[in-house]
């Protein structure tokens, strides 16, 4: 029993490393830049230690003997990323807010989820773990024979994951509260103008001279013009916190999905074109 425990959750690395891997690539290829893919800080993309790890436990299922076809493989992969993927999408959307990818612009999607580009992509990925990956694996030692230092070992990564886990959590509930605020605060910029003024100075038509008026309009709109400053300064310091270039936290979970989507506040990328467009 410990023994397929210990060999489950060193797979799981595994696959979640390689995914991670194979996200970078793939990010390189299609987007030309090399980022850490992943929600997490971490070498590790969980949605692939899971999707790998079902597709093993499913074709260990087959009676020893037995060949499965390389179609019969593909249709369990695909099938199983996708009830990953969409899974996992809709968790995290109702955890955080946020919808961390979205497939919608390509054809085939299902709710901006799981879409067939990457339904094919889970299918070959499949194919080549329990074909090629995964015989490989299980004939390295330390993948399938467990000791003291390994189990050790093993344990300090899974700390490692928890840590990043736990890291990762807060700067995903904090990115939200900050979309949060920076609405509110695009809304108010946007809505500034000078009403309290219009209505003092009609009063100061009628109860003051001239004079008055204008040095009491001069000072509001003063004291207006320090507090729109004001707000500026802080809108724009909390974009260059969301959106920095070599920011941590939030703005790496907006670098390495810039096609998420905020239940409340739409796609960010849409937000950043139309305020780019605005300067």
């Amino acid at each position: 029993m410990l023994e397929a425990v210990y060999t489950g959750a060193m797979l799981f690395l595994i696959y979640a490393f390689g995914g991670w891997c194979g996200e970078v690539l793939y990010n390189a290829a299609v987007r030309g830049k090399i980022i850490n893919c992943g929600m997490l800080n971490g070498p590790v993309c969980p949605i692939y230690g899971f999707g790998g790890l079902a597709v093993t436990y499913l074709t260990s299922q087959v009676p020893a003997g037995v060949h499965v076809p390389a179609w019969v493989v593909f249709l369990f992969g695909a099938g199983a990323g996708d009830l990953i993927e969409l899974a996992g999408g809709m968790i995290l959307e109702k955890a955080f807010h946020v919808k961390w990818w979205d497939y919608s612009r390509k054809p085939f999607n299902f709710r901006g989820y799981i879409c067939l580009e990457f339904t094919v992509i889970w299918g070959l990925a499949a194919v080549l773990l329990i074909e090629v990956i995964q015989p490989l694996l299980l004939a390295v030692p330390f993948t399938t024979h467990s000791t003291m230092l390994r189990w050790v070992i093993l344990m300090i990564a899974y700390a490692g994951l928890l840590i990043d886990l736990y890291v990762t959590n807060r700067s995903a509930h904090a990115l939200d509260r900050d979309l949060e605020r920076l609405d509110q605060m695009r809304k108010l910029l946007r809505s500034i103008s000078d009403p309290m003024s219009k209505r003092l100075g009609q009063q100061a038509l009628e109860t003051t001279q001239r004079v008055q008026e204008s040095r009491i309009q001069a000072e509001l709109a003063r004291a207006q013009f320090r507090d729109k400053r004001e707000l500026e300064q802080r809108y724009a310091a909390l974009r260059q916190k969301l959106y920095g270039e070599k920011g941590h936290g939030e703005s790496r979970l907006v670098r390495v999905f810039p096609d998420m989507k905020h239940r409340h506040y739409g796609a960010l990328k849409d937000q950043e074109m139309q305020e780019h467009s605005e300067e």
